[in-house]
């Protein structure tokens, strides 16, 4: 493993909490790139000015996985151009913190470069959970017995040592994974080693202190088995620490490095996340937006206790994970359910979609991927997540594209009912609008991003500008459905006058003109009598509830 640099400490991180501003750049595609073989795959539109921009019309977000596909700075770009509008780093396989700096300017200059807000979301690893190591060509046979100890003997056909946070919590009934779910057990006897003895016990809790523990299992998924591999009991409360050292480490590096969002991959319970984002505070006085994984049953099980957090902004669904227990005819409903309880919450839900596509360039996506991300779009997810797809795969720009158009096909064809009752009057009646007089868009003016969110928990079905006085509320808005958020330093020197003078300083009519130039110079209009909503609170740029509301046209 590369050595990895020590993050500064908070005073160091502190003075980097203000708000962003770029400094050059504009939003037109180079000629030479709309001149690429690839440039048919862009997400791309002329705006009333007859420049090619990227496009921000797309409602369900696409999240890319950054791997060695696709992470030199002309990747990037291939991919934002492409449709990527968040890029998640997977903590997981990434150790190099130099490597991961270099990734993370790439991204920052390619956002510079169009100006275009792109986000980037933190992946945690979470504890490393093991068991082994075993000697190369262990083959375990479906119905045979097979033992956990935390004896240091070198794993065979009949026994393994295994981590013991995992050892200690399991009882008759549950279920071990080895190596990502290859092989399966069930358990069918706990018990305690003492003197050279076993002996059997009901459950773990039942073991003395002074005992070794040790589980019988019965393997229902045979394999070969060889080295140290990961393992899991997705039924099992593990009484572990979330975050694990490297963990901390990664955090307080993502903090620095001003990434947007966090999520955390091992989550049992509320108390988890609290525990999350005491720890991002540590690091940056405006922390990142935190997400709960969702793939463990008890985390399931608790669901709206999580959500009911406000330390927590959203879910990943993670029913894919190879050590969830939900048998296959059943993911997909317990899928759905999640991401109902999750929208009615009013947080953002995000699911990793396969979109795998061949080698030859002549060559699609496979129907069923396409089923997939289309019922996400169905289900209105805020965002879809490709995985392997983009950081190992053959044609990462291709995958994107394909499941772009997918998304893109499903906006005039599925409209998203809400589930979500929190919305205030102005979002209501906004909504209403949209739908009796055919509007391109919404305008909604934010501070803090909240009412942004709020007004997104309503599943519009049209994609909203919000203008922002600061770059990074923008990044972490760009995660969320329909959102296509900007500022500029126009829209700054604004900002800046109600920072000094007051809110009344600048009349909202003002602001409604510059708002309506950068829609237009986004692609958000096809002409200048589209009718466009605007939300926004007077004064502006302050917190509270909207209180603003008008009609008008590109």
């Amino acid at each position: 493993m590369a050595a990895v640099a020590t993050p500064p400490s908070l005073a160091d991180a502190e003075q980097d909490d203000g708000c962003s501003i770029w400094i050059g750049g504009d939003k037109n595609i180079d000629d030479d790139l709309l001149s690429e073989p690839w440039a048919a795959r862009m997400d791309k539109v002329v705006n009333l000015e007859g420049k090619t921009v990227r496009g921000c019309l797309k409602l369900m977000k696409q999240v890319a996985t950054i791997g060695d596909a696709c992470r030199s700075r002309e990747s990037i770009e291939k991919l934002f151009l492409c449709g990527v509008d968040v890029f998640r780093l997977d903590f997981s396989s990434e150790y190099d913190y130099e490597k991961i700096t270099e990734v993370i300017e790439h991204i920052r200059d390619v956002e510079q470069k169009y100006r275009h807000p792109i986000g980037i979301l933190a992946d945690l690893q979470g504890p490393k959970l093991e068991c082994g190591g075993f000697d190369a060509g262990v083959d375990l046979r479906v119905g045979q017995a097979f033992r956990f100890d935390l004896s240091a003997r070198v794993g065979d056909e009949k026994r393994a040592w295994l981590t013991d946070a995992v050892l200690t919590a399991l009882a008759p009934g549950k279920h071990v994974m080895l190596d990502g779910g290859k092989v399966q057990m069930q358990v069918t006897h706990c018990g305690y080693t003492s003197g050279g003895e076993d002996t059997y016990v009901e459950g773990p809790e039942m073991r003395p202190k002074e005992g070794e523990p040790f589980v019988i299992c019965e393997v229902t998924k045979g394999g070969d088995l060889s080295g140290w591999l990961d393992v899991d009991s997705p039924d099992t409360v593990i009484n572990i620490p979330a975050i694990s050292g490297k963990d901390r480490a990664d955090i307080q590096f993502a903090c620095q490095k001003g990434v947007d969002w966090i999520t955390l991959g091992f989550v049992q319970g509320p108390e988890d996340m609290k525990t999350l984002d005491d720890e991002v505070k540590k690091h940056r006085r405006k922390p990142p937006k935190l997400l709960a994984k969702i793939w463990k049953r008890s985390a399931e099980q608790q669901l709206e206790e999580i959500l009911a957090l406000e330390a927590c902004q959203g879910v990943i669904v993670a029913l894919e994970h190879p050590g969830t227990e939900v048998r296959p005819q059943d993911a997909p409903y317990l899928q759905k359910d999640i991401i109902a309880k999750v929208k009615a919450a009013a947080k953002t839900v995000l699911v990793t979609t396969p979109m795998h596509v061949p080698e030859t360039e002549k060559g699609t996506a496979s129907l069923p991927d396409r089923f997939y991300t289309a019922s996400m779009v169905d289900a209105g997810c805020d965002a879809v997540i490709l995985a392997d797809e983009t950081a190992r795969g053959v044609a990462p720009d291709r995958c994107v594209s394909e499941q772009r158009s997918v998304i893109e096909s499903g906006k005039s064809i599925m409209p998203i009912k809400s589930q979500s009752s929190k919305a205030d009057p102005i979002v209501a009646t906004a909504k209403t609008l949209v739908r009796e007089m055919n509007a391109k868009a919404i305008i909604c003016f934010t501070e803090s991003g909240r009412s942004v969110a709020q007004l997104v928990s309503q599943r519009v079905n049209v994609p909203i500008l919000a203008v922002c006085n600061c770059l990074e509320t923008a990044r972490w808005l760009s995660l969320l459905r329909g959102v296509y958020a900007t500022t500029d330093d126009q829209m700054q020197k604004l900002a800046t006058i109600v920072g000094k003078s007051g809110g009344f300083a600048i009349r909202f009519s003002k602001a409604v003109e510059e708002a309506c130039r950068m829609l237009r110079q986004a692609g958000m209009a096809s002409s200048g009598e589209d009718w466009i909503v605007v939300i926004g609170r007077s004064p502006l740029f302050t917190e509270g509830t909207h209180n603003s509301l008008q009609l008008t046209r590109a």
